[in-house]
């Protein structure tokens, strides 16, 4: 448990210490899935 509770909390800290980070991240993530998308 605790190895899946690390992770847990390290997103949790992320999030708080540096949500904007986090979203850039998430951004261009998205983009490329609907890129894909738009391909098929």
């Amino acid at each position: 448990n605790s190895f899946a509770d690390a992770p847990a909390a390290a997103k949790s800290e992320g999030r708080e210490r540096g949500g904007l980070p986090q979203r850039a991240d998430r951004t261009p993530k998205k983009e490329n899935y609907i890129h894909e998308h738009e391909d098929f």
